[in-house]
C-alpha cells in the first residue's frame, strides 16, 4: 500500500512527469487485476492524492480516471468488470463445497475407500450434497495415491536404467541377459 500512496503523491505533484507513478500503479495491479484488486488500489490512491493536492473527492476521482486512461494506454490495463450476482453466488457455493470436502477428508483421514463409504451412505440417506462432496474428496485422494504410485514406479524404473547402464559400461553380459529376459516377459 505504501507504493500506491507514493505513486499517488508523485502523480499529484506532476501528472505530466508521472510515468513512474503510472508504472508503479501498473505493477501493483498486476497483469490481469481482479475487480476487487482494482478497487483496493483505487481506494488507496484517492486519499493519498487528495491529501497531497488538498483537493475535493471529485477532483481525486477525476485524477484516478486520468490514471486509469494512462494505464489503459500504456499498459493495456482496463478496469475489470464487476462480478455478476450469479458469479458471486457460484463462487460462494464452490467455497462452501470445498470446505465441506475438507471437513470430510479431515474427519475420515483422507482414505479414498473411507470417503466412498461416506458418499454411499450419504446418498442412501438422501444427503446428495454431502455425497457429492465425499465423492469428489475420494476422487482427489485416489488421484494423489495414483500420483504417488506413479512416482514410485518412475523411481524404480530409473534405478533399473541406472543398473543397466552400469552393467553395459562394465560389460556385465550376465546382468544384461537377465534384464533382457525380464523385459521379454513383459
Amino acid at each position: 500500500m505504501d507504493t500506491i500512496k507514493e505513486c499517488a503523491i508523485s502523480f499529484a505533484k506532476s501528472e505530466v512527469l508521472g510515468a513512474a507513478a503510472v508504472e508503479g500503479i501498473a505493477k501493483e495491479l498486476g497483469e490481469t487485476p481482479s475487480f476487487a484488486r482494482w478497487n483496493e488500489v483505487r481506494e488507496a490512491f484517492l486519499p493519498a492524492y487528495k491529501g497531497e493536492k488538498k483537493c475535493t473527492d471529485d477532483a481525486a476521482a477525476k485524477a484516478w480516471e486520468r490514471m486509469a486512461r494512462r494505464l489503459a494506454d500504456t499498459f493495456d490495463l482496463a478496469k475489470p468488470t464487476a462480478p455478476s450476482a450469479a458469479a458471486t453466488k457460484k463462487s460462494a457455493e464452490r467455497d462452501k463445497a470445498k470446505k465441506e470436502e475438507e471437513a470430510l477428508v479431515k474427519k475420515h483421514g483422507g482414505s479414498a475407500q473411507a470417503l466412498l463409504k461416506v458418499a454411499a451412505s450419504a446418498a442412501k440417506a438422501g444427503k446428495h450434497t454431502q455425497a457429492s462432496a465425499a465423492t469428489k474428496a475420494a476422487m482427489r485422494a485416489n488421484k494423489l495415491a495414483d500420483t504417488s504410485i506413479k512416482n514410485a514406479m518412475r523411481a524404480q524404473w530409473d534405478s533399473v536404467l541406472k543398473a543397466c547402464r552400469a552393467a553395459k559400461s562394465a560389460n556385465d553380459v550376465k546382468l544384461l541377459k537377465k534384464v533382457k529376459k525380464i523385459f521379454s516377459i513383459v
